[in-house]
């Protein structure tokens, strides 16, 4: 009888060994199995940088979204002196008087070019020191540069001064010299567009620059070629 008892708690001690080793085996080989699966890369929300600015800044309000430039045509014999002002965050780039009157601070046929963030409104005032009357408009153009003596038919006419009772007359008829008007723009879409002279002419005549509006412009600014 005791060597029976004796050979199954042999059997016991036996069979639990054999479940304990199986056991160790199986934590073994699960954790092996746990190492060898790939890690999953950690991922992160990428700071938001500026987009650098590659010309020169202009005056401008964050808070409302608003650019604030001021442009001036010169009469000619002004052009052809050497030198330059500061003019509203913008430096008047005299170019010999290549193209008389029909000029923007001293800059004609697209040289000088705007870049503002899109949707941001623009407020430009403008003088005229011309002996000629000239206007200030922006343009959704159609066409790489004005062909119409009226620029209006080369695109669409979204804001202009003069304007007021004049409606859009007051684009073609300009103010004379030595006055001044304001052209507000707001909330401009992403695009290209000219600023232009209305002046039957003018516009075709190389008085016009560029705006562009753009979703990777963080910061107002500007730069001529």
């Amino acid at each position: 009888m005791r060597k029976i008892e004796k050979a199954e708690s042999r059997i016991t001690i036996a069979v639990v060994a054999i479940a304990v080793i199986i056991l160790a085996v199986a934590m073994i080989y699960l954790v092996s199995y746990q190492r060898a699966l790939p890690v999953s890369p950690q991922t992160s929300t990428p700071t938001p940088t500026k987009a650098p600015i590659t010309g020169k800044r202009l005056p401008h309000d964050d808070s409302n979204k608003t650019v604030y430039v001021t442009l001036v045509t010169h009469h000619e014999s002004e052009i052809k002196q050497e030198g330059g002002e500061k003019c509203e965050g913008i430096h008047i780039m005299f170019d010999g008087g290549k193209e008389g009157h029909y000029n923007f601070n001293g800059s004609s046929n697209g040289k000088l070019v705007i870049y503002i963030p899109a949707e941001w409104s623009l407020v430009v005032k403008y003088i005229n020191e011309d002996d000629l009357p000239h206007s200030v408009g922006i343009i959704a153009n159609n066409t790489p540069t004005p062909r119409s003596a009226d620029p209006t038919k080369d695109g669409k006419l979204i804001a202009w001064a003069p304007d007021g009772k004049l409606g859009i007359s007051g684009y073609k008829e300009g103010i004379g010299q030595g006055e001044t008007t304001v052209m507000i723009a707001t909330s401009i879409p992403k695009g290209v567009y000219w600023i232009a002279c209305g002046v039957p002419g003018h516009a075709m005549s190389g008085q016009w620059i560029a705006l562009v509006s753009s979703d990777t412009v963080t910061e107002p600014y500007y730069i001529t070629a």
